[in-house]
């Protein structure tokens, strides 16, 4: 959607969100979550940049192609099959 994201560490995020490139990642806790919203809010060139890095991450790295073959990877080495 082009915006900034703000996450938790929580054991998913980490695979996506790239510090100060596409958004933020906080510690589990309200003061650090405000604290990072805050700084996209009051830096007009911050929020641009990671608005903007954020959607070519989800162009880039998130599109069907790119989907079908983490897919097929992850079967093969869980299953040692080829599909």
């Amino acid at each position: 959607c082009g915006v900034p994201i703000v996450s938790t560490r929580c054991g998913g995020p980490e695979d996506y969100v790239r510090k100060a490139q596409n958004g933020i990642l906080c510690k589990f806790n309200a003061d650090d979550i405000a604290k990072a919203i805050k700084s996209i809010l009051h830096d007009g060139s911050l929020r641009q940049t990671l608005a903007v890095s954020a959607r070519q991450t989800v162009e880039n790295e998130c599109n069907f192609p790119c989907f079908k073959n983490n897919l097929t990877t992850a079967w093969q080495e869980t299953w040692d099959e080829k599909l």
